[in-house]
């Protein structure tokens, strides 16, 4: 197995020009491809998300830690669609120009939603489906909307302080340190 110190940003990192638009990703591991694709809070990105994950996953997959348009290293394009269906859409020009038929998906908050959308518009590219934290756009029955972690989430992009990044950082993390 890999390890974290042997997986870093710079040795896996990657570009691929996909649907006009420059992804960033990093790349480790053999097997299936498992893309995995990050949240949309202040600075996520896929090594943001996924490192602490990667020497496990590559045991099994081929790992794809995408960095979304708007995020990490990828190009910042104007988005003037629904987001979902433009990630969605962004992901199967990714594995379309990376050569890939078929991959199955990990997906975090944002990356969940897009990961939803893709198998749903694309469901002859998914294989196996995992999300976490991810919103289906639609009522809550069992808590109040919108959720306290998206409430901090929204405070921290319209007022980007200390302050407000600290309270976000204390309800999506175990340990805040």
């Amino acid at each position: 197995m890999a390890t974290a110190a042997q997986l870093t940003e710079a040795s896996t990192s990657n570009y691929v020009e996909a649907g006009g638009i420059r992804l960033h990703y990093n790349e480790a591991g053999t097997g299936e491809p498992l893309v995995a694709i990050h949240g949309g809070g202040p600075g996520a990105g896929g090594w943001s998300n996924f490192q602490q994950n990667l020497p496990a996953l590559t045991e099994h997959f081929r790992v794809l830690l995408i960095d979304l348009p708007q995020y990490g290293k990828s190009d910042a394009p104007e988005i003037h669609e629904p987001t979902g269906t433009y990630y969605a859409r962004t992901i199967k020009n990714f594995i379309d120009a990376l050569g890939l038929e078929k991959v199955h998906i990990l997906g975090n908050s944002l990356g969940g939603m897009t990961a939803m959308k893709f198998a749903i518009d694309y469901p002859d590219n998914i294989g196996k489906l995992m999300v976490m934290g991810a919103p289906t756009g639609s009522a809550s029955f069992t808590q109040p909307m919108p959720t306290e972690g998206l409430r901090r989430l929204m405070e921290a992009f319209d007022n980007p302080t200390k302050e407000t990044m600290h309270a976000m950082i204390k309800v999506f993390v175990d340990d805040p340190s």
